[in-house]
């Protein structure tokens, strides 16, 4: 048996340009492009990360570093598999890609 090594460039995922809004005291929503990319709910001394489709993702002692959570986990490319496209109300792909550098 044999095996090949693949020396092709390695990936590193850059966190999606999200804008955060506090919809609601203590719980706030992220927006990349127009598609919902999670919210984050303060529950006591932690911060809740929820991904788009309302996955839990963490818990965390600070909102920036639930953000910055949500903002890495929106940049994969897994993560738009099965969001909806924004104004469609349809399954599908978003119409931008994030970067992947």
């Amino acid at each position: 048996m044999s095996m090949t090594l693949d020396d092709g460039p390695v990936h590193a995922l850059v966190p999606a340009t999200m804008t955060w809004v506090e919809a609601d005291s203590g719980f706030w929503v992220g927006n990349a492009d127009g598609a919902f990319g999670g919210s984050v709910d303060r529950i006591g001394r932690v911060y809740r990360a929820l991904d788009p489709q309302g996955a839990h993702r963490g818990d965390f002692r600070r909102l920036s570093d639930a953000q910055r959570c949500l903002e890495t986990f929106f940049a994969h490319p897994a993560a738009h598999g099965a969001r909806r496209a924004p104004g469609s109300g349809t399954i599908g792909r978003p119409g931008t890609a994030l970067a992947v550098s």
